[in-house]
C-alpha cells in the first residue's frame, strides 16, 4: 500500500473544517444565549410608582447601600439569577433605592436594616418587607406567594407546604 500524503491531508482539512464550524456554532448559541439572560427591569422610585399604578402590577421597592456587603450579594445572587429576574420583569414593577441618598424614601418606609424589600400592592399599599439577604430560590417563591395573593389567606410556610417545597425553608 503507497502512502498518498496528500489523501490524508484532505481528511485532517476536512474534519478540522467541520471540527470549527460545530466551535463556530456552538459559539454562537452561547453568545445568543447569554445576550438573553434576564436581568431585572429597575426603574427609579417615581417611575415605578407611576408604572404600577398603570399597569396595576404589584410594586417592589429594594432598598441597599453601596457600602453593604448582602446587598451586593443579593443583587449577584438574587436579583442576577435569571429565573428570579425574569419573574420580577413579568409580574412586578421594581425600583432599586439606595437608601444612603434617599434617607427620606428609606425613612417612610421605616427601613432600619438592609436590604430591605418592600412589596406594594399597584396603588402603593404596603403589602409587606423582608429584612436581609433572600437567597434565589426562596425568593422566587416569595414573589409567587405575593404575586398570586396567597399571603391573604395563608401564611408562607403553609404556601410553601402546599407546593410542595417547605423543604426550602429548612436550608
Amino acid at each position: 500500500m503507497e502512502w498518498k500524503w496528500g489523501h490524508m491531508d484532505n481528511k485532517v482539512e476536512q474534519k478540522t473544517r467541520i471540527l470549527l464550524g460545530v466551535l463556530a456554532v456552538v459559539m454562537i448559541f452561547a453568545a445568543t444565549f447569554a445576550a438573553e439572560a434576564a436581568e431585572v427591569a429597575w426603574k427609579d422610585h417615581d417611575s415605578a410608582r407611576d408604572l404600577a399604578k398603570t399597569s396595576g402590577k404589584l410594586q417592589i421597592i429594594y432598598f441597599y447601600a453601596d457600602y453593604c456587603g448582602y446587598c451586593k450579594k443579593m443583587s449577584k445572587e438574587t436579583f442576577g439569577d435569571d429565573s428570579v429576574a425574569a419573574y420580577m420583569n413579568e409580574k412586578f414593577v421594581a425600583s432599586k433605592v439606595n437608601s444612603q441618598k434617599s434617607r427620606e424614601l428609606a425613612s417612610r418606609f421605616h427601613v432600619r436594616a438592609i436590604p430591605a424589600t418592600w412589596f406594594l400592592k399597584p396603588d402603593g399599599e404596603a403589602i409587606t418587607s423582608l429584612e436581609g439577604f433572600i437567597k434565589p430560590d426562596i425568593f422566587l417563591w416569595i414573589l409567587k406567594y405575593i404575586d398570586s395573593g396567597s399571603h391573604e389567606t395563608m401564611s408562607f410556610p403553609e404556601y410553601m407546604k402546599k407546593n410542595s417545597v417547605e423543604h426550602l425553608l429548612e436550608m
